[in-house]
């Protein structure tokens, strides 16, 4: 099964997200997912291992039992271009959809943290429209692959805890102006899109 395909159901892409940076066993990550039932873990990490989503880092033996730590490799999150645009527009739209609700389902985690605070963890989200030809796009891109392979490159440590960073880039609709919208604590304002007449 492509990988597109693999992460199209959410709970893979779940436990996919779990996975990125980290290396846990198959329990650990039922501990981060409580609502999936084992077994159902159990079967979408075999897809995912399968699929080479993800793969196993280590393998040790305790209590009469081999356990395995799995990670997200290097690529191993990555879908391939060509298959990634072998989807219709109704198979990225769910794709799409599935990666948004892991990302607000990890939010409402987050918020479920006694004692969460924005500003000392440095929470926001922002959307910004970019004014940017072909080339000037692909600099960006370029650009900003660079500074997260700098900051992917840390290893837990303490002190480290593991963030978030999510972000699309894709055009907006024609005829559409976007308007700024950044969040924060100490961005407390959101202006609305608005589509030109």
């Amino acid at each position: 099964m492509a990988k597109a395909e693999l992460l199209l159901h959410p709970v893979r892409l779940r436990i996919a997200l779990v996975l990125v940076g980290r290396r846990l066993t198959t329990e650990q990550i039922g501990r981060a997912l409580p609502d999936v039932p084992p077994a159902s873990l159990y079967r979408h990490v075999r897809r995912l291992r399968e699929g080479g989503v993800v793969s196993v880092a280590a393998e040790g033996r305790g209590r009469g039992a081999v356990h395995r730590l799995f990670t997200v490799p290097a690529g191993g999150g990555l879908i391939d271009p060509a298959d990634l645009a072998s989807l219709d527009a109704a198979a990225q739209m769910r794709l799409f959809t599935a990666f948004t609700a892991a990302l607000a389902g990890a939010y409402g985690r987050y918020l479920a943290e006694p004692g969460f605070d924005l500003a000392a963890d440095g929470v926001r989200y922002r959307q910004t429209p970019l004014f940017l030809d072909d080339r000037e796009h692909r600099v960006f891109l370029a650009e900003l692959d660079a500074v997260l392979e700098r900051a992917m490159a840390h290893a837990p440590a303490p002190g480290r805890r593991p963030r978030l960073f999510t972000h699309a880039v894709f055009p907006a609709g024609r005829g559409e102006h976007v308007r700024a919208v950044d969040l924060g604590p100490d961005r407390p304002c959101m202006e609305p899109g608005t589509r030109e007449r």
